[in-house]
């Protein structure tokens, strides 16, 4: 991850200058391209405060059975995907390394691993809890310390969306690359059939990039990536969260124990499992319409795998 630089009046995409409002929560698109970022009129220095403050020891440390259940599920997945790409025993880098469980997963599966995080408290909860290598770095940072050509994978799971300038970060992704090696990209798909309700789980102050598809792709090629593998994916509590965020007009606290940013604190543990029961119910129910909207490229989470093409 990187720091936030100020905002430039340009396109990170296509280096447009035109840009207009887009739905709402003070997004704009560009004209040109369509790609669609935080409103240049907002400062984006504000970011890195509530990074810290979201991002923080509560978060690192929270394993309820719901939360455990969530990161299994996305870390199975993940590891899914991967395996077809890089063999076991080599080495993997992840950027943003959230609780830590997608991490262990590929220390299990015989990767050998390394974390990197903004956050000096999720960088000591996690390290501590699992005994894995995790650094406190910018991306920009670490990759300059590092020897060139390091790591067979870079991943970065709802990193990228954080992050101001886009070329910087991934020409330091390069750096890390051995020949041949691959990026694992996972952002919010701003293209989702939920996120034309407000209440998207991905409209989040700490968002300052929202990708489709295509500016994804486009980003990536113009970095000399070539792109191998996209999917979209929709969650089991993706459409539940959305409805609900979109009626109370705020995000619900969703944090046991931990008072939220909008000033309220969740309820007992009884209301938390129930409304996480209820979560998992409908999300099985609406399986058929998930399945199709993540196949059909409309899922909330957008994946995609890159090759970083030397002779580019």
């Amino acid at each position: 991850m990187s720091k936030t630089a100020l905002r430039s009046d340009s396109c990170p995409v296509c280096d447009a200058d035109h840009f207009r409002s887009w739905r709402w929560h003070g997004l704009e698109t560009c004209e040109t391209c369509g790609h669609v970022r935080k409103s240049s009129k907002i400062d984006p220095t504000e970011n890195d405060d509530v990074m810290s403050k979201t991002f923080d020891a509560g978060f690192a440390l929270q394993d309820d059975f719901f939360t455990r259940f969530y990161e299994n599920l996305n870390s199975r997945r993940r590891l899914r995907e991967l395996q077809g790409f890089i063999a076991k025993g080599e080495r993997v880098l992840e950027v943003g390394v959230g609780r830590g469980n997608l991490l262990v997963s590929l220390q299990d599966a015989g990767y050998q691993v390394d974390g990197l995080d903004l956050s000096d408290a999720v960088w000591d909860a996690v390290q501590s809890r699992y005994g894995v290598p995790v650094r406190c770095s910018t991306l920009e940072a670490y990759a300059e310390a590092t020897p060139r050509s390091t790591y067979n994978a870079v991943i970065m799971c709802h990193v990228l969306e954080h992050i101001e300038a886009l070329s910087p970060a991934l020409r330091a992704v390069k750096g890390l690359l051995k020949e041949d090696g691959i990026l694992y990209l996972a952002v919010p798909n701003v293209a989702a059939w939920n996120a034309y309700l407000p209440g998207w789980s991905s409209y989040e102050p700490y968002h300052l990039h929202y990708f489709c598809p295509k500016s994804l792709r486009r980003i990536l090629e113009s970095a000399s990536f070539d792109v191998l593998y996209e999917r979209t994916f929709e969650p089991v509590s993706g459409w539940f969260n959305a409805v609900v965020r979109s009626i109370r007009r705020r995000s619900p606290c969703l944090v046991p124990s931990v008072q939220s940013h909008d000033g309220y604190t969740d309820q007992n543990a009884f209301i938390w499992g129930l409304y996480n029961g209820i979560r998992i119910a409908t999300g099985v129910m609406l399986s058929p319409i998930r399945w199709l909207q993540s196949a059909a490229g409309y899922g909330e989470e957008l994946v995609m795998i890159a090759q970083y093409g030397f002779l580019r």
